[in-house]
């Protein structure tokens, strides 16, 4: 602001120098008028002459003629110079809204600090991000707020143990201050958190962080009351704590004993315990002679000692991108807010040898222009920095100090929990978690071996029958952490075999359909249940055409291949986790759904499939034909509906002609009948006329009888079904227009008969669902 001033004076004191110059000249005929410009001389501090150079010396005509008009304080230097100098050189006023304040923790009063602004001036400050707070004083230096509570700021899972804390459920709180004397004004930010991020359920962590524990759920899932904690110190000191997430600083290195007293409503006193580790961060080394973790889980099979780990890594894209990041690889705005998820132990509340406690150390600053050589710059000259470069070993195993020391397994984690990997993928820019949190995927966690390798994350990373610590089909059940050879680091990828021999190469859609396809060969008579239908995991045998039950109905052709399995090259994928148009983070993407999961269903992912099919406005398209015979051409939906309805009342009815029975007793006593079908879970199942399952005989909700043991002759699954399925099949053959299409029906047929089920009680009393269900 002076330099400007400055130019426009020096511009002005020229200007007025000529006009000064004539004025003396004429000597007598000087006019006082010219007073005005011999007060801009007054800005130059030429004196009362108010000439430039030469100009000065017929000045002394212009001093003799001047009269009063010319004298006074018009024309007095001092004045106007104040008047000139004025606005132009006074400081701009300054801002400055604190230092941002980090971990001050859920609950707590916090003060903001704008007295370091330039004094003088008024206040005025206003919340531009986080949950919104009220601010005492708002008008003042020093405002103050409260964050929120930790149950106000996020979800809380049932789950035991320590409670992952995720970017956008940490409390993070942003506010800006705006300061004016009167004439300018200035503005300055500041940012509040009230914890940092914690990996998911981390068993091992920074020294000095703060861990929250979860008191959530008991192991036999009853109802918690009340929580008493007791937390052992690797010195045998303990602290006391009390409710469902208390909190404590993990200020020592070594292993911490947590013991939970749980007061449940139907079990009483529950205790449970776990152990975590607290340590520094060691930094898995130096491409291209990694060390460290390298030691031990290396490719050299004789001098490793643990599974290699370090060289597939290696090639992922988490091994490179804080290096390529700094040499303007990855994006042209790669900057400073990414080191928290793109170096190791980067978390500004607490020293333990993460990335910015050593850049401290040794003085690294983020550089200023994004090129190449800034990552070798970086190994050349902070070579300690830079073996905590890049997203490695600890950003999810935690903290590996200790570990690394003597290789006990105790003091390191192998999480499996989708939380670990939202700790970063829980943004705008990687919002992959909070898709995966409305998907169905996240809802499933059975116990039963045979159910792992697909319901678990443990079984499809290869664990068959994981003892505890079964989680769900959470990230790793699909991806492979330490594995860049396939795309997208996918666990599976390519080839696929069907249940009944065949195989394809489905590239991408092998990661979906390794799981979602038939258990067995849907011809073979020996794996027919009588007991369940099929799988409910058949959507790749549908798309990719492939191990159908074939009936052979005389005059009509084989089943066509659907035009999804040539015209869809991204499989399963390209349309279930297509995100454009309306919806996005809400349906496509990592929440697998067609759907807006947000919206009940509102909207429709119809951007998948325009493409190919211009125009089209709703899935329930109009059918080729009057599918179900009910005399209207509706949708396909609608139609695929009535053919269920049909089935449904077919399998009923067939039921009821077999007479088939449940003898309880094994004496001829007690036989329960069969006289309808219901649904349950999913499946079709026999229910007596009194409404209980065929094979339930002590009425408790569960099987007690297999239905193949007691069921007379000639009352076998095959009699029951493939009459009418081979009927229905033989009437939706004669109505297609095109027989080389096949019915297409992204509504879940379990979805349909529940429906069904619902519209059948309301019109018959007498057809109701099972008590237990």
């Amino acid at each position: 602001m002076f330099l400007i001033s400055l130019c426009l004076l020096l511009a002005s004191a020229v200007a007025c120098g000529g006009c000064a110059g004539e004025d003396g000249e004429d000597g007598a005929d000087g006019s006082g008028g010219n007073g005005n410009d011999g007060n801009d001389g007054n800005d130059g501090n030429d004196g009362n002459d108010g000439n430039d150079g030469e100009d000065g010396e017929d000045g002394e005509d212009a001093d003799d003629d001047t009269g009063d008009d010319d004298t006074g304080d018009d024309d007095t230097g001092d004045d106007d110079a104040d008047d000139d100098t004025g606005d132009d050189d006074v400081d701009p006023v300054i801002a400055d809204a604190g230092d941002d304040q980090i971990d001050v923790g859920f609950g707590t009063n916090v003060n903001l600090d704008g007295s370091a602004s330039t004094a003088g001036v008024t206040y005025s400050w206003v919340q531009t991000g986080g949950p919104t707070v009220t601010l005492t004083g708002a008008t003042t230096a020093t405002p103050s707020f409260t964050t929120e509570a930790l149950a106000d700021t996020m979800d809380v899972p049932d789950m035991f143990g320590i409670l992952a804390i995720l970017e956008g459920m940490n409390g993070a709180y942003e506010f800006e201050l705006t300061v004016t004397d009167g004439l300018t004004e200035a503005t300055d930010t500041v940012e509040v958190t009230a914890v940092a991020t914690m990996r998911g359920h981390a068993k091992n962590v920074g020294l000095d962080t703060t861990v929250y524990l979860n008191g959530g759920e008991t192991a036999d899932g009853s109802t918690i009351t009340s929580w008493a904690w007791t937390v052992t110190y690797p010195d045998a000191s303990t602290v006391n704590l009390t409710g469902q997430t208390p909190s404590f600083v993990a200020d020592q290195a070594g292993v911490y004993t947590i013991d939970a007293d749980l007061n449940t409503v139907v079990a009483g006193l529950v205790e449970e315990t776990f152990e975590m580790n607290a340590s520094e961060f060691k930094g898995v080394g130096i491409e291209p002679t990694f060390n460290n973790c390298s030691g031990c889980h290396n490719d050299d099979a004789a001098a490793g000692i643990a599974p290699d780990k370090v060289t597939p890594w290696a090639q992922t894209g988490h091994a490179t991108m804080f290096s390529e990041g700094i040499d303007g690889l990855v994006s042209d705005h790669y900057g400073e807010s990414c080191l928290g998820c793109h170096t190791v132990g980067y978390d500004l509340a607490v020293d333990n040898g993460g990335f910015d406690d050593v850049a401290e150390t040794l003085g690294w600053t983020f550089p200023s222009v994004l090129e190449d050589g800034n990552w070798a710059d970086l190994k050349a000259n902070y070579a300690g920095l830079a073996a905590l470069g890049n997203i490695q070993c600890e950003n999810c195993h935690g903290p590996a100090a200790a570990h690394s020391a003597g290789g006990n397994t105790d003091f390191i984690d192998v999480p499996f929990d989708a939380e670990n990997c939202g700790v970063c993928h829980n943004s705008d820019h990687h919002p992959q978690y909070p898709e995966y949190a409305k998907s169905r995927h996240n809802n499933h966690n059975p116990t039963a071996a045979t159910c792992t390798p697909c319901h678990t994350a443990q079984g499809a990373a290869g664990y068959e029958n994981p003892a505890t610590g079964i989680l769900g089909v959470t990230c790793v059940a699909c991806h492979e952490p330490h594995d860049g050879t396939n795309p997208y680091q996918l666990r599976n990828y390519g080839t696929v075999t069907f249940a009944h021999g065949d195989s394809a190469n489905l590239g991408v859609a092998g990661a979906c359909v390794t799981c979602h396809k038939g258990r067995y060969d849907a011809n073979a008579a020996s794996t027919k249940s009588g007991r369940r239908g099929p799988h409910h995991s058949v959507q790749g045998d549908m798309l990719y055409n492939d191990n159908f039950i074939e009936f052979d109905v005389a005059g009509y052709p084989p089943y066509a291949n659907s035009v999804h399995r040539g015209a869809v090259g991204g499989g399963c994928v390209q349309c279930h986790m297509d995100a454009s148009g309306e919806g996005i983070k809400s349906m496509g993407g990592h929440t697998f759904s067609m759907t807006n999961v947000d919206t009940d269903d509102e909207h429709e992912n119809l951007a998948a499939c325009t493409g190919c099919h211009a125009g089209l406005e709703t899935f329930n398209r109009t059918a080729y034909a009057d599918y179900d015979g009910d005399g209207t051409l509706e949708g396909t939906q609608d139609e695929v509906a009535g053919l269920i309805e049909e089935v449904y009342e077919a399998a009923e009815a067939a039921v009821i002609a077999a007479n088939w029975t449940v003898d309880c007793s094994g004496d001829g006593n007690g036989t329960h009948v069969g006289h309808e079908i219901h649904v349950s879970h999913g499946r079709m199942k026999v229910a007596t006329a009194d409404g209980w399952y065929l094979n339930d005989c002590d009425h408790d909700g569960e099987e007690d009888v297999s239905n193949g043991s007691n069921i007379p002759a000639g009352a076998t699954g095959d009699a029951i079904w493939a009459s009418p399925v081979q009927r229905l099949q033989g009437r939706i053959r004669r109505k297609l227009r095109h027989p080389q299409r096949v019915l297409r029906d992204p509504t879940p047929a379990t979805q349909l008969l529940r429906a069904h089920r619902e519209r059948r009680s309301r019109s018959d009393d007498s057809l109701t669902q099972p008590k237990p269900c």
